[in-house]
């Protein structure tokens, strides 16, 4: 993982998008504040899964295992180019929460 969390702020993320996308990731970021609240919301920058440089805004953390002081967002939120992305990376019963439901989820 090429990626950092960064000092940009929501506000100047959600500046950049079109419109139209604000809107939407408005209401997403709704969503998962509500869960996680907003001082647990970052923005995430560099180059992830597939090589793909991106920002991902990242809600909540959990710690990466065997790594003490390093930590990654639980759940993440995108912009792609005709699509939103969200990733889960939360865990229940040693399992990828995502696993565990993959039936109720899109692609």
């Amino acid at each position: 993982m090429a990626t950092v969390k960064t000092d940009t702020t929501f506000d100047v993320y959600l500046n950049e998008l079109d419109e139209k996308d604000q809107d939407t990731i408005i209401r997403l970021d709704q969503m998962l504040t509500k869960q996680f609240g907003k001082d647990n919301r970052n923005i995430w920058e560099g180059k992830f899964w597939g090589g793909s440089q991106q920002q991902i805004v990242g809600y909540g953390e959990i710690p990466i295992k065997g790594k003490s002081d390093e930590t990654w967002f639980m759940v993440g939120l995108a912009r792609q180019k005709t699509y939103f992305s969200l990733y889960v990376n939360a865990v229940e019963d040693k399992t990828y929460l995502a696993k565990n439901i993959k039936t109720n989820w899109g692609k």
